[in-house]
């Protein structure tokens, strides 16, 4: 699904390139924000089509900016973002199934450690 999501992102971006709007990153997060209202305006009991609808919005303007920030050379690509929050997120969810209820504290240990991560990564790419 991810696939045919991205391949839509792409076209989109090809179009997206003749119009003044959508040259920067900024416009989309724009975009982000504007939709992110709408959303909001539609959760209500019994609206879940137009919320779905609107949800959409949010992630194809996420999945835009994403692309945008690939081609201005900001982020890796599409993927790698992909990647690195499954890898997040995997990793503390997979954490908390083995701890007790002392949950919290241990979901703030692992996201240090994944910080100090970044930071070794980063050092090593931009030598900071």
């Amino acid at each position: 699904m991810i696939t045919k999501l991205l391949k839509i992102v792409n076209e989109k971006y090809e179009i997206d390139k003749k119009w003044t709007w959508s040259k920067w990153s900024i416009s989309y997060f724009e975009w982000i924000k504007d939709e992110t209202e709408e959303v909001f305006e539609e959760m209500r009991e019994n609206n879940s089509i137009y919320l779905e609808d609107e949800l959409w919005d949010i992630l194809f303007a996420y999945l835009s900016l994403l692309k945008n920030l690939e081609k201005e050379w900001k982020i890796s690509s599409i993927e790698n973002v992909i990647f690195r929050s499954e890898k997040k997120i995997w990793e503390r969810i997979s954490a908390l199934k083995w701890k007790d209820w002392g949950l919290l504290d241990y979901w703030d240990e692992v996201k240090k450690r994944q910080k100090e991560e970044l930071e070794r990564e980063h050092k090593e790419k931009y030598g900071e």
